[in-house]
């Protein structure tokens, strides 16, 4: 294990989960293929994430998973540091890394064809 990799997840970590963490995702899509360069549709999507307060032997049990290799943040709220969210407030696909509720409306809103093929994806 490359010792920088995993001190800077022990300082990531470590401010987390010292307080509320904040999550910001920000959608953004040209209005148009032509237009790309000028007009632009985006939405601020605002998440916080409260983690517990985590023990010595959890810190160490999750930096030995190697989970956090290569995480946003040194964890991936969809995998064992799940096991440490408290309360999440906001968008939870905004913390697995895509907001799909703004990105999808802002697709619809451009005219998109966001529900296409759903009829026959069961």
């Amino acid at each position: 294990m490359n010792p920088n990799l995993k001190w800077k997840a022990i300082f990531i970590l470590a401010v987390i989960l010292l307080c509320i963490y904040g999550l910001i995702g920000l959608p953004t899509f040209p209005t148009s293929i032509t237009q790309m360069k000028e007009n632009f549709r985006q939405r601020l999507v605002e998440t916080r994430v409260r983690f517990k307060r985590l023990s010595n032997e959890d810190l160490e049990a999750y930096l030995a998973s190697g989970e956090w290799r290569g995480k946003a943040g040194g964890y991936a709220i969809q995998g064992l540091a799940g096991t440490f969210v408290v309360k999440l407030v906001g968008s939870y696909t905004n913390v697995v890394g895509l907001p799909l509720y703004e990105t999808l409306s802002l697709l619809g809103g451009e005219g998109y064809p966001v529900h296409f093929g759903w009829l026959n994806a069961v």
